[in-house]
C-alpha cells in the first residue's frame, strides 16, 4: 500500500515538472514576439503606367496616402540586373502619382517596383512591362517621299507619297532665291504642295514626325532626307505669242494657234484640210530661254493627227526666209536667216521629248514632217508645253 502511494506521488510530481517547464518555454516564445514589436506593412503601388520615348521610359507609380511609403526601388534587367533606388517625394496629400525616368536601350523590359519605409519594412512588388524605342526603330520610320518636283511660274510644285499610320506632320526646309532658309510644316493629309520663290538647283530637306498614342513621351523624328531642286522648270506661257511668218501653216475652223498655250484643253490648234508637209508652227517665247524638252497634248480620239515627227528650229531673230515651207532650199535659207536646228524628234502624245540645245533662244519653230495618218491629213493638237533649264 505504501509502495503504491509512493509511486502515484512520483508520477504526479513528474507531470508537474513537465507542465512547469512547458509554461516557462511558452512564456519565452511569447516574449520573443513581444520583443519584436508590431509588424509593419508598407503600401504597394496602386497602379503602374508608362510613357515611352527615345531610349527612355517614364514610369508612373500611383501611390496611396500611406505615410510609410518613403523609398522605392525599380529593378530591371539590361541585360544584367539593375536597381534604381529613389526617395518618394509627394506632389500632394492623399493619392498621388510619382514618376521616375530610366535611360534604356531599345528593347522590351519588365520593371519591378517595391516601396519601403527605410527601416526594413517593405511593400509587395508590382510588375510593369514596356517597350523602349531606339535607333533601329527610328530608322524604320518612313519619311514622306517627294514623288515629283516641277518648277512653274507659280513656284515649285511637289507631289508627296502617302503618309504612314502614326505620322502627324512633316517639315520641308528650302532655300529662296535670296538664300533665306524657310521651314514649311504640313499635316499627314497633304498630298501636294506649292512652294514659292524656291532657288532652282538648291537643296530641299524633309523630315517627318510620328506620334502613336497620347502617352508617348515625345514625338519621334525620322531621318532627314535631302532632294535637289531641279534646274528644269515649266516655261511660263503668259508671255508667249504667235510669230506667223510667211511660210507658217495657217490655222483653221476657229482652232487658232494661241490655243496651244492657253492652259485649256477645250480647244486647240487645227491646220487646214488638206495640209501640205513639211508644215511650220512658229511662236515667240517672250524671252531668250534654254529649252530642254517639249510635250504636246493630242486631241482626244484624233491621235492620228498628232505631229509625231518634228524638227525644232530656234533663233534670237524672227527673220523671214523668203521661200515656202516645202521648198527644197528651206533648210539652207533657214540657216542663212539665223535659224538653228536644235533637234529632230519623234513625239508621243503627252510625253516629253528631250531637246539637246545648249543656247538661249527666244523664237521657236516646230517643223512638222508628218502625222501618223499620213498624206495631207491636217494637224490637230490641244496644248504645247516646254521645259527650260537654269544655268
Amino acid at each position: 500500500m505504501n509502495r503504491l502511494f509512493r509511486s502515484i506521488i512520483m508520477i504526479l510530481l513528474s507531470f508537474m515538472g513537465v507542465f512547469i517547464y512547458s509554461c516557462e518555454d511558452m512564456n519565452e516564445t511569447q516574449a520573443e514576439f513581444v520583443d519584436r514589436g508590431e509588424t509593419k506593412y508598407v503600401g504597394k503601388a496602386m497602379e503602374l503606367f508608362s510613357n515611352v520615348g527615345f531610349k527612355k521610359v517614364k514610369l508612373n507609380m500611383v501611390i496611396s496616402n500611406d505615410p510609410l511609403i518613403k523609398k522605392g526601388t525599380i529593378t530591371y534587367y539590361a541585360p544584367d540586373e539593375e536597381v534604381l533606388e529613389f526617395d518618394v517625394v509627394r506632389n500632394k496629400n492623399g493619392i498621388d502619382t510619382i514618376s521616375q525616368i530610366l535611360e534604356l536601350q531599345q528593347g522590351s523590359y519588365n520593371l519591378t517596383v517595391q516601396f519601403s519605409d527605410g527601416n526594413g519594412h517593405y511593400s509587395l512588388k508590382n510588375d510593369h512591362s514596356c517597350f523602349v524605342y531606339g535607333d533601329a526603330y527610328i530608322q524604320s520610320l518612313a519619311n514622306r517621299d517627294i514623288v515629283d518636283m516641277v518648277n512653274d511660274e507659280d513656284g515649285l510644285s511637289l507631289s508627296l507619297s502617302s503618309a504612314n499610320s502614326g505620322l502627324v506632320n512633316s517639315k520641308i526646309t528650302y532655300q529662296t532665291n535670296s538664300d533665306l532658309l524657310i521651314d514649311t510644316i504640313f499635316t499627314s493629309d497633304v498630298e501636294s504642295l506649292l512652294l514659292e520663290d524656291v532657288k532652282k538647283g538648291s537643296s530641299l530637306k524633309i523630315v517627318s514626325y510620328y506620334l502613336f498614342d497620347e502617352r508617348q513621351l515625345e514625338i519621334f523624328e525620322t531621318s532627314e532626307e535631302t532632294y535637289t531642286v531641279p534646274l528644269d522648270y515649266l516655261i511660263p506661257k503668259s508671255e508667249w505669242s504667235g510669230l506667223l511668218l510667211a511660210d507658217d501653216t495657217p490655222d483653221a475652223y476657229g482652232w487658232v494657234l494661241s490655243n496651244l498655250w492657253d492652259e485649256s484643253t477645250d480647244t486647240g490648234f487645227h491646220s487646214p484640210d488638206p495640209t501640205t508637209y513639211p508644215a511650220l508652227i512658229s511662236f515667240d517665247l517672250g524671252n531668250p530661254t534654254l529649252i530642254k524638252s517639249i510635250s504636246m497634248a493630242p486631241r482626244p480620239d484624233f491621235n492620228d493627227r498628232f505631229p509625231d515627227d518634228i524638227e525644232i528650229w530656234m533663233s534670237n531673230t524672227s527673220n523671214e526666209l523668203g521661200v515656202s515651207a516645202v521648198d527644197a532650199e528651206w533648210e539652207t535659207k533657214a540657216n542663212e536667216a539665223g535659224w538653228v536646228k536644235v533637234d529632230a524628234t519623234s513625239l508621243s502624245p503627252n510625253t516629253a521629248a528631250n531637246i539637246d540645245g545648249n543656247e538661249f533662244y527666244r523664237y521657236m519653230r516646230v517643223r512638222v514632217l508628218s502625222v501618223p495618218a499620213g498624206g495631207t491629213t491636217p494637224i490637230n493638237m490641244m496644248e504645247i508645253s516646254l521645259i527650260g533649264q537654269v544655268q
